[in-house]
């Protein structure tokens, strides 16, 4: 809950994008936050510390305001929490033939990847371990990086300090937050993904492969300014 003195921009970043998203729907609605929480089946006090950073709302419970405002003709909400004006992250078509030799690769094991013993000694055996970054969801829904590819032209721009830490909280510039969504939908849906993700100081193309709990990711055409760190 805000305090009276509390303005939406000294709410953590997350916090920020949710308040933000859900306010606009609640208006367009002529509802209340009280309202919303009813209908949804979670106390208000939950709702508003979720809204005030005080508690943050594992990912199905996004999902599920996601879902209640698209029902009620708003959708939107989870793009809403990912956009941001320092980043713009382009989903595309996957195309056979246009990716990079390593890039199809991943996506043509993808079936057997799934039934493999071992995701690195399968990813190892084919050559593609040291060319992909892998996440792993875990049961509160975080999503953390287990692997770091040591020859994508990324792994130099990542902190080691990283593994094990939710990606929500990776910067810079909201970064984490950005990209969290499309990797938990990835995972919820299923199937592959291509985006290609943007900032004024990096831009690169990334392939992502839902593996279980794990998602594997490639990505490719690469351009980072020279103090672009992931932390």
């Amino acid at each position: 809950m805000l305090k009276p003195t509390q303005s939406v921009m000294e709410l953590p970043d997350f916090a920020q994008r949710l308040t933000r998203a859900m306010d606009a729907r609640i208006d367009q609605l002529d509802s209340s936050l009280e309202e919303v929480a009813r209908d949804l089946g979670v106390p208000t006090r939950k709702l508003r510390a979720w809204r005030s950073g005080e508690n943050e709302p594992v990912a199905t419970g996004v999902f599920k305001i996601n879902a209640y405002f698209a029902a009620k003709g708003l959708p939107g909400l989870m793009a809403d929490i990912a956009s941001d004006q320092r980043w713009i992250c382009d989903r595309q078509r996957i195309l056979v033939g246009e990716l990079p030799r390593n890039a199809q690769k991943l996506l043509d094991c993808l079936p057997e990847m799934r039934h493999a013993p071992s995701l690195t000694e399968f990813l190892a055996e084919r050559d593609l371990l040291a060319h992909v970054h892998i996440m792993l969801r875990t049961e509160d829904d975080k999503v953390c990086m287990t692997h770091r590819g040591t020859k994508m032209k990324s792994a130099q721009k990542i902190d080691p300090e990283v593994f094990g830490r939710d990606i929500r909280q990776l910067g810079p510039d909201g970064y984490g937050i950005t990209v969290y969504p499309q990797i938990m939908e990835s995972l919820g849906r299923g199937r592959p993904d291509l985006y290609q993700i943007s900032s004024a100081n990096a831009r690169y193309r990334r392939v992502g492969a839902p593996v279980g709990r794990f998602w594997v990711g490639l990505s490719f055409e690469i351009d980072f300014a020279p103090n672009f760190v992931l932390r």
